[in-house]
């Protein structure tokens, strides 16, 4: 059961700081689902384009697109299944064709 006088305070705090509860926990946890130190092939894209997406079949469509993250700030890194397979490919795969696809939203 939630301490009413603790939520009151951290309720206070946060419209202090300009925000409220249900904004603050929504940004923590887009930022923690964003935190998983290494994407493998298994695992689902938290941002992007491919929002949702399975790394591998991300891989063998487009790439390019895995390229393109890596290139990035660096927050986003793949295992050493994801670089295995995305070596194995040819060289013309991995280069994106079109630079427009290459947006991260």
């Amino acid at each position: 059961m939630l301490n009413k006088e603790l939520v009151a305070q951290v309720t206070e705090t946060l419209e202090a700081r300009g925000t409220n509860l249900a904004t603050y926990v929504q940004l923590h946890l887009r930022a923690f689902s964003r935190s998983k130190a290494i994407l493998g092939l298994s695992d689902k894209m938290s941002f992007g384009k491919y929002f949702g997406e399975v790394v591998e079949n991300i891989v063998r469509a487009d790439p390019g697109y895995i390229v393109y993250c890596i290139g990035l700030n660096g927050s986003t890194k793949f295992g050493v299944d994801v670089m295995e397979l995305l070596e194995a490919l040819e060289p013309d795969e991995v280069t994106d064709k079109d630079p427009d696809e290459q947006i991260p939203y």
